[in-house]
């Protein structure tokens, strides 16, 4: 039989076959030290020392001449007992290199717990000591082979220990117990943890120890590192050097490490639980990338994971802005997270619509991540200001150019109080109401708008339209005053409705809707006789009140058309009175213009078909959404909510939902009465 075992790192190793042990030495003389025994791999004490499982080790150690072992003894020190065995009484294994071995549990059995091991020469004289820890039985598992680096939330992942003897174990945070049994405990930890520590406590044997068990894990360190990292960060590329990844022990041979997608691949061996990478090899392909983060995936047997990324570009995130007036100052307080590493940092506040403001410019020093800005009031006004990060270029005379917004490393920020527009009225000059945020407005009525806000404002308030900037034209204590006849040509020019905003630092609310086309929503008319007249009776809705309203009826053959004027004023329903002998029984349209006198084009847009019935008794109805038409028999009509587009119940003929109700053409105002133009 031929055995490959790669022994690189160890000194001595020992050889059972059947009742023959041989000792393999690489050193020619041995130093005293524990060999042998059911070593429980990746478990110590919380000390460090080894745990054995159901017995003591062995004890191996050199002498030079066979005939000094009857000066030799061993003394155990356990449970505050000692026992010493001299080795002239003993049968041992002795190499032909003078190496000798001692079955320290043929000595004495039933030892568990701490235990001390002493070699003594000539009687009493402690040539060495060693100590390790003994448990009766013990078995642990994973639900997993492997725990991966946390690239976002880390995971649960769970423990089971188990022996053939009662035992508990009681597991240290930031694990938790779950579940226990007589002889096996069950426990949860976050897939973070390399090492989890506890107590294991067997009752029949009577005592209990402190352990620290090995998670199977992969791990990673730059070399020359202190502790291993569990979690997949970044690392700033001018830093890559040599890394150390842990691997559980039951991983061996080669594993591969590959930038970004097996753009570039790193194989390495696994010597002792680590493998070592010279990322250096990666710097070729990290200058060509034009991503600022590449991940870095370790790639073995079943397991491909994210170890780290490498970062290529200084970025600047989570920017934290705190300031306050203190007389004529600003005292403006700025932290941030730095992604990488730069030098020469600078920071600039570029003014947004403050004419009264100019760029101001700070530095920052190396390693720093906050900085207190002192400023006077008339430098830093209050308003929105955009917060470049930069590196300066101490050989370059080209002067600062202003940013585009949203660009790498500059975010918007105000400076001032905050205040919620949404909460402030206006209206126009000459206007006794107060309107409230947002409404909507006719183009023809754009003039001086006056904006309420609260007392004390000092905020810096601005109309947006298209591109257009409007600051205020006059203010008091409680009242801003802005001219929107400014906007009036580039309302024209753009589709209908139109917003304009106002935007306080860089919030932005919408103020109104501007409407430079008249736009008539949920038609619906019910046309009734009443002696020797038609009464068209409809209704309608609008999104704004406009003015130099029309209401058209044109017969089917389009030829001509009679038109009534619509009073200005926010009333959307009208009657309109026509001799019935003029309007026989058929088929018309009721156009909604505004002095045009084009044809209706059958879209739909302020149009509806209305159609006079045969003289039944009953009238005719009809809205744009239906494409019913009025009775021809002698049954009790059908009514709509405009609304909720619902059949109204007969009886009420009101919406249970909104409470429209359709009245009979005699309970109508006259003032809805029409008078042809």
């Amino acid at each position: 039989i031929c055995i490959f075992a790669d022994l690189e790192g160890v000194d001595v190793i020992l050889v059972r076959s059947g009742q023959n042990i041989d000792i393999l030495k690489r050193q020619s003389s041995l130093l005293p030290t524990l060999l042998g025994g059911d070593l429980a791999a990746g478990i110590t004490t919380d000390t460090g020392l080894p745990v054995y499982v159901g017995g003591l080790p062995g004890l191996a150690f050199s002498v030079t001449h066979l005939e000094e072992l009857r000066h030799y003894g061993v003394k155990l020190v356990y449970e505050e007992k000692d026992k010493y065995i001299s080795l002239s009484d003993l049968k041992l294994v002795v190499s032909k290199d003078n190496a000798v071995y001692v079955e320290l549990k043929d000595l004495l059995r039933d030892v568990y717990g701490l235990a001390q091991i002493n070699l003594i020469y000539r009687g009493g004289k402690v040539i060495w000591s060693g100590k390790c820890a003994v448990v009766p039985d013990l078995q642990v598992g994973f639900n997993k082979d492997v725990y991966i680096p946390v690239v976002e939330e880390p995971e649960k992942g769970r423990m089971t220990i188990s022996a053939q003897v009662p035992l508990s174990f009681s597991i240290d945070s930031p694990g938790i117990g779950i579940g226990a049994s007589e002889n096996k405990s069950l426990a949860e930890f976050p897939s973070f943890c390399t090492t989890l520590t506890g107590e294991l406590f067997y009752p029949l044997q009577g005592f209990n120890i402190k352990v620290c068990i090995d998670v199977p894990c992969i791990r990673w360190r730059l070399k020359g590192a202190g502790g291993w990292n569990a979690v997949a960060k970044e690392i700033w590329h001018e830093d890559i050097g040599e890394i150390e990844v842990k691997v559980p022990s039951s991983i061996d041979g080669l594993v591969r490490l590959s930038l970004e997608e097996d753009r570039q691949v790193i194989p390495g061996p696994v010597k002792n639980g680590i493998a070592t990478f010279n990322l250096c090899s990666f710097l070729d392909s990290l200058r060509t990338s034009r991503t600022d983060v590449l991940e870095v995936k370790l790639s073995v047997i079943d397991v491909s994971c994210v170890l780290f990324s490498i970062r290529t570009q200084w970025r600047v995130v989570n920017i934290g802005v705190n300031n306050w007036e203190e007389g004529d100052l600003r005292i403006v307080r700025l932290n941030w997270t730095d992604l990488g590493k730069a030098s020469n940092r600078v920071l600039r506040l570029w003014p947004q619509d403050i004419p009264a403001a100019t760029m101001s410019h700070f530095t920052v020093k190396d390693g720093a991540s906050q900085l207190k800005i002192v400023a006077p009031l008339k430098s830093l006004p209050a308003g929105s200001y955009l917060l470049q990060f930069d590196v300066d270029n101490p050989w370059s005379n080209e002067e600062a150019t202003r940013p585009e917004a949203g660009l790498m490393n500059c975010h918007e920020i105000v400076l001032g109080e905050i205040w919620d527009v949404s909460t402030f009225e206006w209206r126009l000059q000459g206007e006794r109401v107060w309107r409230v945020i947002p409404s909507a407005i006719w183009h023809e009525d754009l003039g001086i708008m006056e904006l309420l806000v609260p007392s004390g404002f000092s905020g810096n308030l601005r109309l947006k339209h298209t591109g257009q900037v409007q600051p205020s034209i006059l203010a008091n204590d409680n009242m801003l005053v802005f001219d929107l006849t400014q906007f009036y040509e580039a309302v024209l020019s753009s589709d209908s409705p139109s917003v304009i905003q106002i935007q306080c630092g860089t919030v932005r609310y919408d103020l109104f809707t501007i409407h430079s086309r008249w736009d008539v929503q949920d038609l619906v008319y019910h046309i009734y006789p009443d002696g020797d007249k038609w009464e068209f009776h409809i209704i309608w809705q609008e999104q704004c009140n406009a003015t130099g309203r029309d209401l058209r009826v044109w017969p089917g053959d389009f030829q001509s058309f009679e038109d009534w004027v619509i009073p200005d004023g926010d009333d959307t329903k009208v009657i309109v009175r026509v001799p019935r002998e003029k309007y026989p029984a058929g088929r018309y349209i009721i156009q909604f213009a505004q002095g045009e006198s084009d044809k209706p084009n059958l879209e739909g847009r302020n149009e509806l078909y209305a159609d006079i019935p045969i003289s039944t008794g009953q009238p005719g109805y009809r809205t744009r959404r239906s494409s019913k038409r009025g009775h021809k028999n002698p049954v009790l009509p059908e009514y709509k909510c405009p609304r909720h587009n619902l059949i109204l119940p007969i009886g009420t003929n009101r919406c249970d939902i909104c409470g429209y109700k359709v009245e009979r053409h005699k309970t109508w105002s006259t003032s809805h009465l029409l008078v042809r133009r």
